[in-house]
């Protein structure tokens, strides 16, 4: 419990102390004065007064590693930004890297002086499906050429991509298969294989396939089991229901010949008649 201090104490109000800035007495415990003080993180505690005149408290504990961003660590856990910051850095820099020779090996360069300009240019991660690209891969890490990208825009801006132009769009061949609804590898075995011109490999379409039954069995019954209609697409199978109210998917032969009859209750009634038959025998055996 703190209490008034009993002898006069040196006034430390609004003075500075590393990070700290003394706000007011709060009191004395067991000998010691405390100040209270805040960070300029914006952690507020108190700090016994001894601590700050020598020097033996600069920080509520944010600054404690030099090599983190005063301000984007809590007990040496890096913020999302710092640690973007920091991997670029050392991609570029640090020829330890295990991806340094995709980076600085290659020429790539951290152009950054401080992580507050790099901070001021890409802004905080919109989401935690958000990480730093490069809008040219072949460029440097630099104002305006840094962007926070999903998975999904990262995996279309690499060198392995392969890059189509066409009329004065130049798209990788993903972001063409959607804006023309063909599929990719249509498109490339059009353009690789087929040598076929860029036009026509982005315009002509897929020709499309009939898909019909054989035999229609809409309508019919198998035992307990009535078709309702063909379902596309599936290589030949049959929307049913069954006697019991079941929805069910059935193929054109085991309808056909006969090995499915039901939803599955119809076997389930069966080994239940079985049971109870072997349990009755065994009642009058006794």
């Amino acid at each position: 419990m703190l209490i008034a201090p009993k002898r006069q104490v040196q006034n430390l109000t609004a003075q500075h102390f590393g990070y700290w800035t003394v706000f007011a007495l709060l009191g004395a415990q067991n000998g010691h004065v405390f100040w209270l003080c805040k960070c300029r993180c914006g952690q507020i505690k108190p700090v016994p007064a001894a601590n700050l005149l020598k020097g033996k408290s600069k920080s509520c504990g944010c600054s404690g590693q030099s090599n983190l961003q005063h301000g984007e660590t809590r007990r040496n856990h890096a913020s999302p930004e710092y640690r973007a910051y920091h991997k670029a850095k050392g991609r570029c820099r640090n020829v330890k890297d295990a991806r340094y020779p995709l980076y600085g090996g290659r020429g790539i360069e951290f152009r950054f002086q401080s992580f507050d300009e790099f901070l001021s240019e890409v802004g905080r991660r919109p989401t935690a499906k958000h990480s730093l690209d490069r809008i040219d891969v072949e460029g440097h890490y630099e104002p305006g050429n840094l962007r926070w990208a999903t998975q999904k825009d990262q995996a279309r801006n690499t060198r392995r991509n392969l890059l189509i132009t066409y009329g004065d769009q130049t798209k990788c061949l993903s972001e063409w298969s959607e804006q023309t609804g063909i599929e990719a590898s249509v498109i490339a075995r059009r353009i690789a294989v087929f040598d076929w011109p860029v036009e026509q490999a982005l315009t002509v379409p897929v020709p499309t396939t009939i898909d019909r039954p054989r035999r229609d069995l809409t309508n019919l019954r198998f035992t307990r089991l009535k078709v309702l209609a063909y379902i596309p697409r599936t290589g030949g199978y049959w929307q049913c229901i069954c006697d019991c109210g079941k929805s069910v998917r059935a193929r054109s032969n085991a309808l056909t010949t006969g090995s499915m009859r039901s939803c599955g209750c119809l076997k389930r009634e069966h080994a239940f008649t079985k049971i109870a038959k072997i349990n009755k025998s065994r009642k009058q055996s006794l």
